[in-house]
């Protein structure tokens, strides 16, 4: 700013205004499915390698389409903040009803009809005269009473035992006052309507009551997050207003264009906090005024959060420390989070609208014109004009007021100057008393703790916002707390979720959060990766601890825990630490430490995929078998290992600007493959269901064969465009010295054919020591009434599928690709191991054993010829041998 003539003030705001807007609009758009490359620049290095390539950028441009993803990420947020605001101003309305009603039960208006309906039928069965007939109608409609009542009951969030008991209750009141002991809610209706509102005078003074409890929860959510997790100026050394500070501009100038991005540039307020107003005015009759009306609502909250944070964010930066100054914005992180999560709270849990209807009940009228409530007063459908120029005048006096408050205050407390001292080293360096000694906690460990205690807001997101997660559900479910109290398998569940919660901002940014200190990692005597790793382990065990005090703390106060369920603690315990690994391996691909704003340096699109993960692991903790269960532990242990395996390989092209890891062949290609596969097969053979009239076998047979021709031939050809050197050899399609062939196709494929005649003994073998037992005999009996083999109707489809297709696809899939792949990182033992185990856990568990066997003699054939061919015989001829010995 070379000029010395002072800015407008229309000019600066804009100009200020813009930049704080477009920042939001970054961090919108740093919300991507990936990330834009574009080709080096041209040094005039014409070399031969380089030709045709797509090298890294040091800088890459920002994609243009990305704002097409932020746009639909917007509209499903702002659809989901008025859903929840209709749901619960629904419920609030219902629960505002009942206190005239206290004695009535709630149901919705369906239950209501049906059962007036039910005691209407049970009225006319009184009149029949023959006993039989009445007895058989009465007990017919006495029967579609429980399943009624029952299905009632059922929507709503309790626990079994509770179940019962609100069945009884329920009957009773039936039994005594008929369909009159119960009224109809409107609780549970998604649509709000000018009939939400209560139109009785003590229902809509509580109604008009708890919206302003509401609203002042919304207040100081809005205002402290505003101040802690998303300001990153407040607890950092630098401060950007300070380089506003340099604008030709007055201070109160600068100080209004500080309230503008604190008014406007407030996502908490537009996705949450306008549609709760909006639909106020819906409630109140005003059809499509609503939207105006809320408009200028949400425009009156933003002008007082506008305010608050202002002054309080120049206060602050002007009488505290730095450190202080850390604490104050980790305290409004927290803070902002539970009136959040209590302000969210009211729209499910039915504990806390008790709570703020009991101190509706007590709330002086008085306190119902405070500033924040003034806006919903003129959503009352009953109010008069008085009351309508009364909350306008106060609305219009209040926001002029509090705007030039913060204005005039800011440049009070800054006259002297904008800060007291500039610089990181505020305040006086101290020698401690005696040196601190931690043996259990030095190294990798030591330096993510130190970073902890420096950052005190990133401590708060790590170690307390976890523990947030599992109070919000307890507070909206009420069913939850008696189900985690009395299940030690959903208390595994929980657990679970608490301990892979805590990994989004632990091990999840471990990359993302080392921005200078990375060249200082580099300089030490281990590889980069292993020192992640330890970071990741060191997370890992904070998440274990996070899981384990959990489940202590159940075991320590529930009196009724029942079920034996050890297994699901094992399980939760043992994902907690494995998702601490795929946590981070996901975080460290989709971090760019060259992108220099730290927001843009992380895909967050790929927080989606780690919870989509987590999710199916939790899952597998209520599946009721136990091979189920090995089956995720196998998958999600794989995944880790894929993970960490790409991990490696991009690890030493971290910090350069114009080179990516060399392409190979990895585990996770198979991974993806396999998954895709079954995918595929499921997806195609449920369309040939549809729509094909042939025999069931042959849809089977035709389904696997489609999906095996589509995956194979995509993943081929992605492999193939990614130029992964060496790919034909690596697939085992061609030998490394086609000169000297250790084998040739012909001795490869006798070399499997004899392995598969050995598999094919240790089945037989298998098969014969089943017979020998009754239990086993009947196991086998009843996988075999379950087979495919049992229901396929032509024996061609049979033998084509197992002796043709599976050999064929799956030998590609899983020796091809995982043993491969598996075979880069841990060597060539585990390698046939993990890879055979994977193959068996895609079979029926009858045959894991045999199965599991096949794949070890597969791998083995495959790692001595080198051919692909091979491991194909080998599986061709076993298939070929039990199709034969299940003939005989």
């Amino acid at each position: 700013m070379n000029s010395s003539r002072p800015l407008s003030t229309v000019r600066t705001l804009w100009i200020i205004g813009k930049l704080a807007l477009q920042r939001q609009i970054n961090i919108w758009r740093s919300i991507r499915l990936g990330r834009k490359k574009k080709a080096a620049p041209n040094l005039g290095l014409n070399t031969r390698a380089n030709e045709g390539k797509v090298l890294r950028s040091g800088t890459p441009t920002k994609s243009r389409r990305g704002w097409i993803f932020s746009a639909f990420i917007l509209l499903v947020m702002g659809f989901n903040g008025l859903n929840i605001a209709s749901m619960g101003l629904v419920k609030l309305s219902a629960r505002a009803r009942h206190i005239t009603e206290p004695s009535k039960i709630s149901v919705s208006p369906y239950t209501e009809a049906q059962l007036l309906q039910t005691e209407q039928e049970l009225q006319r069965i009184k009149q029949l005269s023959d006993p039989v007939e009445r007895k058989k109608y009465a007990d017919m409609w006495n029967q579609y009473l429980d399943q009624l009542l029952l299905h009632e009951i059922r929507r709503s969030d309790l626990a079994e035992e509770e179940q019962s008991q609100e069945l009884k209750r329920m009957q009773d009141v039936f039994a005594k006052t008929g369909a009159a002991g119960f009224t109809g809610s409107r609780g549970r209706e998604f649509r709000t309507s000018s009939e939400t509102w209560p139109r009785d005078g003590e229902a809509q003074a509580v109604y008009s009551r708890l919206l302003s409890l509401i609203a002042l929860l919304w207040f100081p959510a809005i205002l402290f997050t505003s101040l802690g997790t998303n300001n990153k100026d407040l607890g950092q050394v630098e401060w950007s207003f300070e380089w506003l500070y340099t604008f030709p501009a007055s201070a109160r100038v600068l100080f209004a264009s500080k309230f503008f991005s604190y008014s406007m540039v407030t996502p908490l307020l537009w996705m949450f906090c306008l549609p709760f107003l909006v639909l106020s005015f819906v409630a109140g009759g005003h059809g499509w005024m609503a939207i105006p009306f809320g408009l200028i609502a949400a425009v009156w909250f933003s002008i007082l959060v506008g305010a608050a944070g202002t002054f309080s964010e120049v206060a602050l930066r002007k009488f505290l420390s730095l450190g202080q100054l850390k604490n104050f914005q980790a305290l409004f992180t927290v803070l902002g989070m539970v009136f959040y999560i209590l302000a969210l709270a009211t729209n499910f849990s039915e504990l806390l609208d008790d709570f703020l209807i009991r101190v509706a009940g007590s709330f002086p009228v008085l306190l119902t014109w405070n500033p924040l409530s003034l806006p919903l007063l003129l959503a009352a459908p009953s109010a008069s004009g008085s009351r309508i120029s009364s909350s306008l005048l106060g609305m219009t006096g209040l926001g002029v007021a509090a705007g030039v408050t913060a204005l005039w205050g800011s440049a009070w407390i800054t006259r002297d100057g904008l800060v007291r001292a500039g610089g990181p080293y505020q305040g006086s360096r101290q020698i401690p008393t005696r040196a601190s000694r931690n043996p259990w906690l030095r190294g990798i460990a030591a330096h993510e703790m130190i970073l902890l205690a420096r950052d005190r807001n990133l401590l708060v997101q790590v170690l307390i916002l976890p523990l947030l997660l599992p109070a919000y559900y307890l507070l909206t479910s009420s069913g939850l707390v008696t189900a985690v109290g009395t299940s030690l398998r959903n208390a595994a569940m929980m657990a679970f979720a608490v301990g892979a919660y805590s990994f989004l901002n632990s091990a999840m940014q471990i990359l993302a959060r080392e921005d200078k200190t990375l060249w200082y990692l580099l300089c030490f005597p281990q590889s980069l990766s292993s020192m992640l790793f330890k970071k990741a382990t060191v997370w890992a065990a904070v998440g274990l601890f996070y899981g384990g005090a959990l489940l202590l703390l159940v075991a320590r106060f529930s009196h009724h825990l029942k079920g034996s369920a050890g297994v699901d603690v094992v399980l939760a315990l043992y994902g907690i630490v494995l998702y601490a690994f795929i946590a981070s391996g996901i975080g460290i691909l989709a971090t760019n430490v060259l992108e220099t704003t730290p927001r843009g340096r992380f895909r967050t699109d790929m927080v989606y995929l780690y919870m989509i993960l987590a999710a199916m692991y939790a899952n597998t903790i209520y599946a009721p078998s136990l091979w189920t269960k090995l089956a995720q532990l196998v998958l999600s242990t794989l995944l880790a290992v894929a993970l960490w395996q790409k991990v490696k390989d991009a690890c030493p092209y971290l910090l350069d600007p114009t080179q990516r890891p060399p392409r190979t062949l990895s585990l996770a290609d198979g991974m993806i493959a396999v998954l895709a596969f079954f995918v595929a097969q499921s997806l195609i053979a449920l369309l040939l269901h549809w729509t094909s009239a042939a025999s069931w076998s042959a849809q089977i047979t035709i389904a696997y064969i489609l999906a095996g021709v589509l995956i194979g031939s995509v993943t081929l050809f992605i492999l193939w465009r990614q130029d992964v050197p060496n790919l034909w050899i690596n697939l085992g399609f061609s030998q490394p010295d086609s000169r000297t062939p250790q084998f040739s196709t012909g001795k490869s494929v006798l070399h499997g054919a004899v392995w598969g005649l050995v598999a094919a003994l240790g089945a037989f073998a298998y098969l014969h020591a089943l017979s020998l037992f009754p239990e086993w005999q009947k196991w086998k009996q009843d996988s075999e009434l379950s087979s495919y083999f049992t229901h396929a109707d032509k024996p061609v489809w049979i033998l084509v599928l197992a002796v043709v297709a599976a050999p064929l696809f799956e030998e590609f899939l899983f020796r091809g690709l995982v043993f491969q792949g598996l075979r880069r990182s841990t060597g060539p033992v585990l390698a046939v191991l993990s890879s055979a185990a994977l193959f068996a856990l895609v079979h029926p568990p009858i045959s894991v054993i045999p199965v599991f066997g096949l794949g070890i003699v597969a791998a083995i054939s495959f790692q001595r010829t080198g051919l692909l061919w091979s491991p194909i015989a080998t599986h061709a001829v076993y298939n070929a041998c039990i199709l034969l010995f299940n003939k005989l």
